[in-house]
């Protein structure tokens, strides 16, 4: 499902008038990073109610925190580099980081 949003037909002038077609393996890169980061997103939120249910101690949550916290953000690294490559004015390809990022 997520491939089939990414093969699409679009095609990007270039200065020598022809065109080239946008390379598919980035955009799926790209939907699977920012998945991957909700994912940990949600993950890091239910430890922190396991956290204050009592059902994990706070050693076990900040270790556990930490190693998500620093895979979060080499993907998203990886997602801004990803971005750096994409075409200027691709609105629609274009994934905005959320405020707390920034």
């Amino acid at each position: 499902m997520l491939n089939a949003a990414c093969h699409f037909s679009r095609h990007i002038p270039k200065a020598d008038g022809k065109e080239t077609a946008v390379d598919a393996c980035a955009c799926t890169a790209l939907v699977n990073l920012v998945a991957e980061d909700n994912a940990i997103e949600d993950t890091i939120y239910h430890l922190h109610r396991a956290l204050n249910s009592g059902r994990i101690d706070l050693e076990k949550f900040i270790r556990t925190a930490r190693a998500l916290a620093e895979e979060q953000f080499m993907k998203r690294a990886l997602i801004e580099k990803i971005q750096a490559g994409l075409p200027p004015g691709d609105a629609d390809l274009r994934w905005t980081s959320p405020a707390e990022w920034r």
